[in-house]
């Protein structure tokens, strides 16, 4: 059984979120997320989210709150026969520096501004259920409905 660690990064502006629409990327592609990555070695994730704020969507965060842990089955793309899990962590950004832009164009195809009652239909699912939580003050959930 394996498990992984995501943070994901809420970014609000006029009550609506930032999201990426995966593309290239050979998982979860043709998907609208939030900004998220891999914990690389020697991180926290509260450090790995500002690194993937600054890579992703070109700004530097000096203040977030961890909202939301969501722990959730992942459908794996390598070996199927497999269970996979995952926690993810939703920080929302309080304090930042810089325009948001697409600084990954070959991994995300586009990036817009999203209310959180308008969520695109193609989002993935575990971002959406976080996003519904955050919105809610849900702080930990389990979610089992992850379709790839």
């Amino acid at each position: 059984m394996r498990y992984h660690i995501n943070p994901h990064l809420i970014l609000e502006k006029e009550n609506k979120v930032l999201l990426l629409h995966r593309t290239n990327t050979g998982v979860c592609d043709n998907l609208w997320c939030t900004p998220t990555g891999a914990i690389e070695s020697g991180e926290n994730p509260s450090q790995a989210i500002i690194r993937e704020g600054a890579e992703e969507i070109g700004i530097h965060v000096q203040k977030l709150e961890s909202v939301c842990s969501v722990f959730h089955k992942i459908h794996d793309y390598f070996d199927p026969t497999q269970p996979h899990y995952g926690m993810c962590i939703f920080f929302n950004v309080q304090e930042y520096s810089g325009d948001p832009c697409n600084k990954e164009s070959h991994k995300h195809g586009d990036m817009q501004w999203f209310s959180l009652d308008q969520l695109p239909e193609n989002i993935l699912p575990v971002a959406k259920h976080g996003l519904n939580c955050f919105k809610e003050g849900v702080q930990y959930t389990e979610f089992d409905n992850f379709e790839g």
